[in-house]
């Protein structure tokens, strides 16, 4: 399956697997290598741009990787103090971050370098005692999603580097952390903590609002012990600002993909018709980028990835492995 798309400045990168690739604007790729993969979380790119060398941090399989792009290399696993179960990375204020899975722990890279880490230069959420499950820039600040709190960081500008934004712990968690998306209203995920889980919550600010219904609260309760292998992506397209929310497990009972349109504020479903079994099933996509100006999808059951507009009958459009 597709774990990621990820595109800056004219250049567009994936993991599918254990394959890191580059795709082009003509329906082609490149393999850039192979990264780990754990079968548990879904990879995370991000990158510094041309003003960081090496230019981006890829999160796969509990590791990390560099990549430069005038050489069009990528590393081998980090060692040295970068953290070591890395989860998911992010970018902000000049520095890549990284989360530890299963800890508070937030650590930090030298300025612009993803390839250079200190022990020191981390940072434990410490206003609430759970864990953190997501980690997600949102203006200027980086949202710390926990599994029942949530708290915010802003950068210092001084020696500590990042800090707890004051009045920002917030009685909301996350109980699966790919739910964790920045859209356009502010920071959305499906919803934990000491009250109850299952519902989807916005952040535009520093208090959490809930956008599900009770349709779509209910659909999340016939799957509790799984909810926690949901992910969701956000995409914009014709006017609309879409959060798709779905389920890696197998036994999820999800039989369409339930989406908020920001634009409208209500719910609605995609789903894909399987004609050899006369069944709709939830929609095929896991992840998503704007690149060269088009909408890409990356499939949560194959490798390939969808050139996705209304204009488009097909579901084979461009193939990667």
């Amino acid at each position: 399956d597709v774990e990621c798309l990820f595109y800056l400045d004219g250049r567009a990168f994936g993991v599918a697997g254990t394959t890191f690739f580059e795709f082009f604007d003509d329906d082609t790729f490149v393999v850039r290598g192979t990264v780990a993969n754990d079968g548990i979380d879904l990879a995370t790119i991000c990158s510094g741009g041309s003003a960081s060398t090496p230019n981006m941090l890829i999160i796969s399989g509990s590791e990390g990787y560099t990549y430069t792009l005038a050489t069009n290399t990528l590393s081998a696993p980090l060692g040295g103090f970068f953290p070591t179960n890395p989860v998911m990375c992010e970018f902000f204020a000049g520095y890549f971050m990284v989360l530890d899975r299963n800890t508070r722990s937030i650590s930090w890279s030298n300025l612009e370098d993803p390839s250079t880490w200190d022990a020191l230069d981390v940072i434990e959420t410490s206003w609430a005692g759970d864990n953190v499950q997501f980690i997600k820039r949102y203006g200027t600040k980086i949202w710390c999603g926990g599994t029942q709190t949530s708290q915010v960081l802003y950068a210092t500008g001084g020696v500590e580097v990042f800090a707890p934004a004051q009045e920002s712990l917030i009685e909301h968690g996350c109980v699966a952390r790919f739910t964790g998306q920045r859209t356009a209203s502010g920071v959305a995920c499906l919803d934990q903590g000491e009250r109850g889980v299952g519902q989807v919550v916005l952040y535009p600010g520093l208090q959490g609002t809930e956008i599900s219904t009770y349709s779509i609260n209910l659909e999340q309760a016939t799957n509790l012990g799984l909810l926690n292998a949901s992910y969701a992506f956000c995409l914009e397209m014709e006017g609309h600002d879409w959060f798709v929310l779905n389920n890696r497990n197998p036994e999820n009972t999800f039989r369409l993909t339930p989406v908020f349109d920001f634009t409208e504020r209500l719910w609605h479903h995609w789903a894909h018709w399987d004609p050899s079994t006369s069944k709709w099933i939830p929609f095929r996509g896991q992840c998503h980028t704007t690149s060269f100006e088009r909408q890409y999808i990356g499939d949560r059951l194959t490798g390939a990835v969808y050139d996705f507009a209304f204009a488009n009958l097909s579901d084979e459009l461009v193939d990667v492995p």
